[in-house]
């Protein structure tokens, strides 16, 4: 830990004491905390300050005691911010399994994403209107936005009759007929109910520009009211109303025209639609991310490798490259199954070997790796998927591929396999100027990286590196290094623009190398 890391860990500790830090904690990684959380979500209303809170993602530095409860909490939107304290009781819910050092349960510090919102308005207490099937009229409408968001109405009435019309940015478009069980509407309804819809406001609107509004009214004996959704729980919307939108969506089973699903396939195969067309291609790679609709997708097509898409590409290559960003295994395995592997092009293999190298998964890699078009792939293929390893933190993978995070194996896996760590990489810098973690650059070096080697600027790594600890490693693999006047006197610039005080420290108590 540096010595600016160790101060900030011990100023939360000095911080948060009275809330029940002590000061002997553990500092724990994103990855470890990631596998000992024990909730999905972390959603915290309170009353917000207007000049300090922003609804929306945010950041949270906790405490966790021993059992693994947490006992104290602030914002932090990263180390060395300030540091807002928040009511521990507001984290009831956040539970982690206990963290253990030589076997034994330890007080912990971890960073946390959260999700801060305002406090809830509740709904008012109004009569809801007597059940009455005859006169029962449920609408749902998911409107526009600047981007791709599905745009679609829904209606149901008390018979379970649902109208659904598809306008933008789904699947199937136009109008679509379905039936479901009177029980469900009767079910639906009792949803309305407990979520006091006579009761709520007309509208929860946000100030934000560019969204998709959500529209939902319910009209029964004689009664109707209308809620409108922009962003509304950012605006003190009860979160029941996003739970009825979702309900609604699942019990009338949108997915069948909105993303796609088996039931997809069947409704266009009945409308005599040709899935080895470019009808048919341009479902395929939306579909890399869905097996079950994958799979049936390929069942219909005799040769699913010369299926192309409307824009004249073939579909298989996107959506296995799909499937492997999206590190959707399953879909993974059906595409390999087409004999596709085999006959990508050079830039279609370096795209799959990039995009698994963007979930720093190990297994991903070396499956890609064993495909026959990885002969193909281009030496700046490999060095890009290197770099995007170096270059990627647990916190920015997907949920699906946290499991399998492994910086180090991903990288040894990938030099074994011909990637260059002297490649330069993007804008002509090398890639041990971009390494935050000295361990990987220790790595790096032990597998043939060149300390010495210049950018396209004339620039070494040690005087391009941004992060202190990578440097401090630097500097005693650099050659001459600070042994060379000009080279010290540009990284004793960096040191003090930078306010690095361990480098500053190290190279005027001359010990060039950072040890301590």
């Amino acid at each position: 830990m540096t010595a600016r890391r160790a101060g900030f860990a011990a100023t939360i500790g000095a911080v948060l004491l009275g809330a029940g830090c002590g000061s002997h904690t553990v500092e724990i990684d994103a990855q470890e905390a990631w596998r000992h959380q024990l909730f999905a979500d972390l959603i915290i209303h309170r009353r917000l300050d207007r000049e300090r809170d922003v609804p929306g993602s945010t950041t949270l530095s906790l405490t966790v005691d021993e059992t693994g409860f947490v006992t104290a909490a602030c914002l932090s939107p990263y180390p060395g911010a300030p540091c807002h304290r928040l009511d521990p009781t507001l984290l009831r819910g956040a539970r982690y399994r206990p963290f253990l050092r030589n076997g034994r349960p330890v007080r912990a510090h971890l960073y946390a994403d959260a999700t801060l919102l305002p406090l809830e308005r509740p709904a008012k207490e109004v009569p809801f209107p007597q059940l009455d099937l005859a006169t029962l009229k449920i609408e749902l409408t998911r409107g526009t936005c600047f981007g791709s968001c599905p745009a679609y109405n829904l209606k149901i009435d008390g018979q379970g009759n649902v109208t659904w019309h598809g306008y933008s940015f789904t699947l199937l478009d136009g109008e679509r007929q379905a039936r479901i069980p009177v029980a469900e509407v009767r079910q639906l309804v009792r949803r309305f109910q407990g979520a006091k819809f006579f009761g709520l406001q007309s509208a929860y609107h946000a100030s934000i520009t560019d969204g998709s509004e959500t529209e939902i009214s319910l009209s029964m004996s004689g009664r109707s009211k209308h809620v409108s959704d922009y962003y509304g729980i950012e605006v003190g919307m009860p979160r029941d109303v996003r739970a009825l939108e979702a309900e609604i969506d699942r019990v009338t089973g949108v997915d069948r025209w909105v993303d796609g699903t088996p039931e997809t396939v069947a409704i266009l195969a009945g409308e005599g639609v040709n899935f080895a067309s470019s009808r048919g291609g341009d479902m395929i790679p939306p579909a890399s991310d869905r097996p079950a609709f994958l799979e049936a997708l390929l069942a219909r097509i005799d040769r699913p490798d010369q299926v192309m898409t409307s824009r004249g590409d073939r579909a298989l290559p996107i959506a296995l490259i799909g499937a492997v960003r999206a590190s959707e295994l399953r879909s993974v395995e059906l595409l390999e199954r087409t004999g596709v592997t085999a006959s990508l092009s050079p830039n279609e293999i370096d795209d799959a070997l990039k995009a698994a190298a963007l979930n720093v998964d190990p297994l991903l890699i070396a499956r890609v790796m064993r495909w026959p078009s990885y002969k193909r792939a281009s030496p700046d293929g490999k060095a890009a998927a290197l770099s995007s390893v170096v270059n990627t933190y647990f916190g920015m993978v997907g949920r699906a591929s946290r499991d399998r995070f492994d910086k180090r194996a991903a990288i040894a896996m990938l030099i074994a396999g011909g990637a260059d760590p002297n490649r330069p990489v993007a804008n002509g810098e090398t890639l041990l100027a971009l390494v935050a973690e000295p361990d990987v650059a220790r790595q790096l070096v032990a597998a043939g990286a060149d300390p010495d080697r210049q950018d396209r600027h004339g620039v070494i790594p040690l005087l391009a590196n941004s992060n202190e600890e990578t440097s401090l490693y630097l500097v005693g693999v650099t050659h001459p290094g600070v042994a060379d006047r000009g080279i010290a006197q540009k990284l004793r610039q960096r040191a003090v623009e930078r306010q690095w005080v361990q480098l500053s420290e190290a190279i005027l108590a001359g010990r060039p190398n950072g040890q301590r």
